[in-house]
């Protein structure tokens, strides 16, 4: 997860892309990974998934920055939806 914006999803970018063109929905949890062979395999795909950032810092260093990524964007998709602007409260 350390280098997911660089690297795995630049790599799977275009399986992605498609993923979310046929799902045709505002948001989606993908639990992924990437095969020996460079691959991307999917576990399962939902709208309901738990993203969360419970687990101690200590033990899982790299999930932090990206959840934090999830929950700004997560929260930009809300006001947008809503019509507001980003700088509202």
């Amino acid at each position: 997860m350390h280098n997911f914006d660089t690297e795995f999803a630049l790599h799977h970018r275009d399986a992605l892309t498609a993923i979310a063109e046929r799902l045709e929905l505002d948001y989606a949890v993908i639990d992924c990974a990437e095969t020996p062979d460079g691959d991307l395999l999917v576990f399962e795909i939902d709208n309901v998934g738990w993203v969360h950032a419970t687990d101690p810092v200590d033990i899982f260093p790299y999930k932090e920055a990206q959840m934090n990524k999830v929950f700004a964007a997560f929260r930009a998709m809300l006001i947008k939806s809503m019509g507001m602007s980003r700088n509202t409260n």
